[in-house]
């Protein structure tokens, strides 16, 4: 089969165009493979620093916070000072 030539309907058509591609310009395939290569690994690489910026600095950046927690009440009448007894329980409640 010449680069002319089409494929006969017994053989594939995706194995043709693949040796005809690498018989015509094999930098080409290689500049194609580069060229999808570096997007998808600065992607990866943009996942990965941000996943670990996370990860180290929630901790840091949430140690100092103080967090109000606020009780809803559902009536005009509750009573806030045993919501508030209640709250004080919790052990990851500071202050009630």
């Amino acid at each position: 089969m010449t680069r002319t030539e089409k494929p006969k309907t017994g053989r594939g058509v995706i194995p043709w165009l693949l040796r005809r591609s690498l018989l015509r310009g094999p930098w080409r395939v290689a500049l194609e493979a580069v060229t999808i290569a570096f997007p998808v690994a600065m992607l990866a690489a943009t996942l990965w620093y941000v996943d670990t910026a996370v990860q180290s600095m929630t901790p840091n950046a949430l140690a100092h916070v103080q967090v109000e927690m606020r009780a809803v009440a559902k009536s005009l009448d509750a009573d806030m000072t045993a919501i508030s007894a209640q709250l004080a329980q919790s052990p990851d409640v500071a202050l009630a």
